[in-house]
């Protein structure tokens, strides 16, 4: 055999047989460019979210370095900043924490640190620079906003802090300064290296328990994989481990939670790989049913070319070559189009998925592997698309091709098979052996609107299924709940962050309330009594085993009790009301004989108590020793002055509402009413105050609170069951949205391929029904026959939409009952049965209109026209 050198003149019959196709060519590249949407705008949700993901807990970790080393000598930072895996680093060390006015509302870290270091911590100044003289200073906004200074370069600072116990007062110059990050959860203050380590010189960090006088090491590597296993490298590299706290050689690390590699080191990489195949095959799937059934009609039309081409001497690999080209050329023009609307459409869907789950800043970024994942992928559906067409068509011999029309193959044996009605031929029968000639085609056409049908269906009865009552019930126990900014955002309270009298007083005076009470409780005031046997098999519970033999350790030799840290709340009537009883009778607290003391247990998802926290039975004593005042020794160390105990006995263990507890987990807690809480333990701190009001006045009553928190006492805040409600309604609708989007995209593919369906169907059988209407057919009975072919798709996929959606209701929508706290199963079609009027339209509209723009050609026209 010779070699010709033919690609051009296969290129050239490809883009010619290309160029005569317009109608294909046009329903082809729209076909692609959806396609390519949905790669497009899954890679670009997936990244998306992962990139905000990050940057909004690199916000609120406090940096974007990989990890680190943490309290050091200098040096060991220059020791093991040398080491070849180590591509970036920056060093810091802390000087002090300023905690009086004005700064208790806010951390405030006063260091020394290296112009990398400021970079890792987003805390860089964009006006200014860096200090570099003995008494230059830089901050953000906030912290010049809590002294009052305006944002100016050169402007002379006050600022106090505390140091080895004594407090300091220094004037510094400002030379730099940056917008505060709201999500940071402590504002960073750079000194100069002269200024601190002056400072520094001769001091012990073991005073503060290494906080303050120890060196940070922050280290970006080459990528975020394995990083802890690199930090365990560097360190055994220079003789020191991270594995075991007890050596002299220790070291402290951490490592940045913030990157989604240090998750997939847990496990997690499975899971999200499976998720993301999955998604690739579904939009694989799709975006075949409908470019392979465009490929596949325009092969059957170009039979009679491929027929002719076969028969001087162009070889099936060459005829392949042909279709495969002209799905690159196609690919050319719609690839890029869906790579657009794709990356918007999916930078969309990600900001209305991050503000609907919180009101955080979404990122957007210009990944080039968004682009290079959708070409790919989109690119490979439209291969596999062609694939089978270019078999077909190379397999048909020369004779065959030229006699070729759609369904003639099984034409003569159907015939042979049917006899002779009584009536003659009845148009519906002749449209359903329309609709059979091509099974295959047919069955494309089905399965990709009955794909849209199903999924919207889905998506709507899953949203459906969300409950807000059982929402309400778990997390909203009274019309509002009022506390301290820093209890509902970050959960750093001092004994001083309580509701402000001044607040309840403002929205008492309104006087909406019909029930209202406080809880009480304050950090570290009181420690209780156990003994080995319950804080261990406590802490086993949730702290793992080596917490177990920490607190093992904790015990002195021969001991079997010691006293534990706890939480005790003091609770007015209308708080005691929401809790859940266990066991035990809750009357007995007020019986002053008993002095009763109530045993919190949590609640799971669902409203069950979680039973693995109670650590006493109910009628069990239980000694509480409150700290009444604390002070500072010699060597700054914490002592207790003055301090008592109490028992009590354990009348009932119930449950407490999450939103009215500390929202922390970790220590055994307990309740007392209010009066007894107050006389015990002497602290009289707010820490929340729930209220219901008028149902009439919830309007006033959230524009009033809305604005005094935002406009007059800044570091209150609430919570409100109208916030809730509005929240879960975005949460619902951001599934809508989002889903919806997909299902539109979807639903357009299918209807493309219904149009694309019968425009080819009729248009090929031109001339078949000119011969049918020259032997006596009407004009009317052909369209009737049409759009019934039409209505038989829409229909079929109807029907079998039902089925598959009732399935995938009793299977995978039931299922969620039992996985969403808040989701409360119910079936419905109700999605599918409301397009149902829109398919039927669609079965029967679609077809008439092009059987009417066909017959506008005279029958003579049409029965010349060959195929």
């Amino acid at each position: 055999m010779y070699k010709v050198r033919n690609q051009k003149v296969v290129r050239r019959l490809s883009f010619r047989s290309f160029t005569a196709s317009r109608t294909r060519n046009m329903v082809a590249i729209l076909a692609i460019a959806l396609t390519t949407i949905l790669f497009t705008t899954l890679f670009t949700v997936i990244i998306s979210l992962n990139y905000t993901s990050q940057q909004q807990t690199m916000r609120m970790v406090g940096g974007y370095s990989h990890g680190g080393f943490k309290y050091l000598t200098f040096e060991q930072v220059e020791q093991l900043s040398k080491h070849p895996l180590v591509k970036e680093f920056g060093y810091s060390v802390m000087l002090a924490m300023p905690d009086k006015e004005p700064f208790t509302k806010r951390q405030v870290e006063m260091r020394y640190g290296t112009d990398t270091a400021a970079k890792m911590y987003f805390c860089n100044p964009t006006t200014g620079r860096m200090p570099r003289e003995k008494k230059e200073i830089a901050m953000d906004t906030a912290v010049l906003d809590l002294l009052g200074v305006p944002y100016k370069v050169g402007e002379e600072i006050t600022l106090p802090y505390t140091f080895e116990g004594k407090a300091v007062v220094d004037t510094f110059t400002l030379s730099g300064y940056w917008e505060s990050d709201p999500v940071a959860r402590a504002s960073e203050v750079w000194l100069s290296k002269e200024y601190v380590l002056e400072k520094l010189d001769g001091y012990n960090p073991s005073l503060d328990n290494n906080m303050f006088g120890t060196w940070s090491l922050d280290i970006m590597f080459a990528n975020s994989k394995h990083i802890e296993k690199s930090l365990q490298t560097i360190a055994q590299d220079n003789g020191y481990t991270i594995d075991d706290s007890s050596t002299d050689n220790f070291l402290d690390y951490g490592v940045n939670w913030a990157y989604t590699s240090t998750h997939y080191e847990n496990g997690e990489q499975m899971k999200m790989t499976i998720a993301l195949i999955a998604g690739l095959g579904f939009i694989i799937f799709v975006g075949y049913l409908i470019i392979y059934n465009i490929f596949g009609i325009s092969v059957m039309n170009d039979m009679h070319f491929y027929g002719l081409l076969k028969t001087i001497g162009t070889t099936k690999r060459q005829i392949k070559r042909i279709i495969r080209y002209q799905g690159l050329m196609l690919s050319v023009i719609g690839i890029p189009i869906g790579l657009c609307f794709g990356y918007v459409l999916g930078n969309s869907f990600v900001k209305i998925m991050v503000s609907s789950l919180s009101n955080k800043t979404t990122y957007v970024t210009f990944n080039s592997w968004i682009f290079i994942g959708s070409s790919f992928f989109a690119l490979l559906t439209v291969m596999i698309s062609c694939s089978k067409p270019g078999k077909m068509a190379a397999k048909v011999s020369p004779i065959e091709a030229v006699r070729y029309s759609e369904g003639n193959q099984n034409s003569n044996k159907r015939m042979k098979k049917e006899k002779k009605g009584k009536h003659g031929a009845r148009i519906y029968r002749m449209a359903i052996a329309n609709v059979r000639r091509n099974k295959g085609k047919t069955t494309l056409v089905i399965v990709s609107l009955t794909l849209s049908l199903v999924l919207f269906n889905t998506i709507f009865s899953f949203t459906k299924g969300f409950s807000m009552d059982r929402l309400l019930d778990r997390f909203v126990i009274s019309d509002y709940l009022l506390g301290s900014a820093k209890y509902f955002q970050a959960n750093l309270r001092s004994d001083d962050d309580g509701v402000s009298e001044s607040f309840i007083e403002e929205v008492e005076s309104k006087g909406y309330t019909t029930r209202s009470g406080r809880i009480y409780q304050s950090n570290g005031i009181a420690q209780a009594r156990f003994t080995q046997d319950e804080l261990v098999e406590y802490c086993a519970r949730w702290g793992g085993s080596e917490y177990v033999e920490y607190i093992k350790s904790l015990f002195a030799s021969g001991d079997n009790e010691m006293f534990w840290y706890i939480d005790i709340y003091g609770l007015d009537d209308y708080p005691l009301e929401k809790m859940t009883l266990v066991e035990g009778d809750v009357s007995k607290i007020e019986d002053s004989d008993t002095k009763g003391i109530i045993q919190i247990v949590g609640e799971d998802d669902y409203g069950n108590p979680e039973t693995e926290t109670i650590i006493k039975n109910v009628g069990e004593k239980l000694i509480i020793h409150y700290v009444d005042e604390l002070e500072y020794d010699a060597d700054n160390n914490l002592i207790e002055k003055r301090s008592h105990d109490v028992e009590y006995t354990i009348v009932a263990t119930m449950m407490m509402p999450n939103a009215m507890s500390t929202r922390s987990y970790g220590s055994p807690q307990f309740a007392l009413p209010s009066n007894s809480y107050l006389k015990d333990a002497g602290n009289s701190t707010t820490m929340a105050y729930m209220l219901d009001i008028d149902d009439t006045k919830i309007k006033e009553m959230e524009e009033f609170i809305s604005s005094y928190t935002k406009n007059v006492e800044k570091d209150m805040d609430y919570e409100s069951k109208k916030y809730m409600e509005d929240e879960f309604s975005n949460y619902k609708n951001m599934f809508l949205l989002v889903g919806g989007g997909v299902t539109v995209v979807i639903t357009i593919i299918g209807i493309l391929n219904f149009v694309n369906t019968m425009i080819t169907s009729i248009q090929t059988r031109k001339r078949e029904f000119a011969v049918l209407q020259s032997i006596g057919m009407t004009g009317k009975q052909l369209r009737m026959m049409v759009m019934i072919e039409g209505l038989f798709y829409t229909g079929a996929a109807l029907i079998v939409a039902c089925i598959i959606g009732s399935i995938v209701n009793v299977v995978v929508l039931q299922s969620f009952e039992s996985m969403l706290w808040f989701y409360q199963y119910e079936y419905s079609i109700v999605a599918i049965v409301a397009l149902a009027p829109v398919f039927i339209l669609l079965g029967v509209g679609l077809p008439a209109i092009v059987y009417k723009s066909m017959v506008r050609k005279s029958l003579v026209e049409r029965m010349r026209t060959t195929d």
